[in-house]
């Protein structure tokens, strides 16, 4: 195939080729394996404190969240980073347990078979894209990975909902059409048709339209206006009860699904 694909499709890691994020099971084992199985929600709402105070990189930096808060307990200070360690060899052990969710292979063969170039775009970091991909044998079909630490653009925070990321990841895979995949209304849906791309939800594990939104509304509110960009709250507010107002959404129970829906839409490009 010569010069550029004539089609692009992004799609999200954690909730949407494999289940959940092995990084919640491994901060609630290394809790456990401390002793202090409170210590899961204190690292967890890390998360939340740096999300509330424009850390965004910082935000998915699971092993910098456990040092810190590690280091601010008198009990745990002096070995912080030891355990902090022992949190990514939990997360190695955990991406071994995993899944791909059921068709994952087999829509994004049938995209790149369509002439669509195929990457992920994820707000997790590299390292915690990259390794349960490689532990699943998924690596292989994409083209490329792009996550926050390596958005170069300033205008709007490096994540998803906002229009940095989406904007780097087409200028990574330049194409005449883009659609976004994800399991996220605000981030992967909102966010990918804000900044002009098609979009599509996974509904799977029963994750209905009201769950979907319910999750979209905690999150916006760790979110800030950005200016220039989008206002995460004020975006879902005005979505309707039950999304009408999204418009280019596609939707599937799962991905052999959407995989029909996306065929169908590309063949006629």
């Amino acid at each position: 195939m010569r010069g550029s694909p004539k089609c692009t499709v992004f799609t999200d890691a954690d909730g949407t080729l494999w289940h959940s994020s092995p990084v919640v099971p491994a901060v609630r084992k290394l809790a456990e394996e401390l002793g202090r199985r409170d210590l899961a929600s204190m690292i967890l709402g890390g998360q939340a404190e740096r999300l509330r105070n424009s850390l965004f990189i910082e935000a998915y930096d699971w092993r910098s969240i456990v040092s810190d808060v590690l280091s601010s307990l008198p009990d745990y200070k002096a070995r912080a980073e030891e355990h902090a360690d022992r949190l990514l060899e939990l997360f190695e052990e955990y991406s071994e347990k995993l899944e791909a969710l059921p068709g994952v292979e087999e829509a994004l063969e049938e995209a790149r078979r369509l002439g669509c170039s195929v990457a992920v775009v994820s707000n997790a970091l590299q390292y915690y894209v990259v390794t349960p991909l490689r532990k699943l044998g998924l690596q292989g079909l994409f083209d490329s990975i792009i996550t926050p630490e390596n958005i170069s653009i300033a205008w709007a925070p490096p994540i998803k909902p906002y229009r940095p990321i989406f904007i780097a990841s087409m200028k990574a895979a330049p194409a005449s059409w883009y659609a976004m995949i994800g399991d996220h209304i605000l981030y992967d849906a909102v966010g990918a048709l804000y900044a002009g791309l098609d979009a599509a939800l996974i509904l799977s594990k029963g994750r209905g339209w009201e769950k979907l939104l319910e999750r979209a509304y905690r999150s916006a509110e760790l979110l800030k206006p950005a200016p220039m960009d989008l206002d995460p709250l004020g975006a879902l507010r005005m979505l309707g009860t039950h999304g009408e107002r999204l418009g280019r959404l596609l939707s599937a129970d799962d991905w052999f699904r959407l995989k029909e829906q996306l065929s169908r839409l590309i063949s006629k490009l």
